[in-house]
This record gives C-alpha cells, structure tokens and sequence, in this order.
C-alpha cells in the first residue's frame, strides 16, 4: 500500500494531466471507490449481514 502512496506522489510530482484537473482527478477517486461496491456489497451479503444488522427483516416468501 505504501507503493501505492510513492507512485501518486511521484505522479503528481511529475505533473500528470488527470490528476493535475479538478473534475478528472473527483472522477478518478470516485471510480476507484464505485469499481469494488458490487464485489464488496454482493446480494448475500446485504441480505445475510447488513440488513440484519439494521434490523430490517425482509420476507422473501409471499
């Protein structure tokens, strides 16, 4: 992770476009955060573990 951190300063030390633009740099963060919401937050997990933790009871069967 620290690499990570080396390779962003370095860039932006370096004066890279995308993260030297306001709007492109806020669309490259949120990108980053959005890509791994499906794998995170799959339909298992939400049902098994959030909403319980909620207190949401939701009944499946009708």
């Amino acid at each position: 992770m620290e690499t990570l951190v080396i390779i962003e300063r370095r860039l932006i030390n370096y004066k890279v476009g995308f993260l030297q633009n306001t709007a492109l740099s806020r669309i490259w963060v949120f990108f980053w955060i959005v890509l791994p919401m499906p794998l995170l937050f799959h339909a298992q997990f939400i049902n098994d573990i959030l909403w319980p933790l909620a207190g949401i009871t939701i009944n499946l069967t009708t």
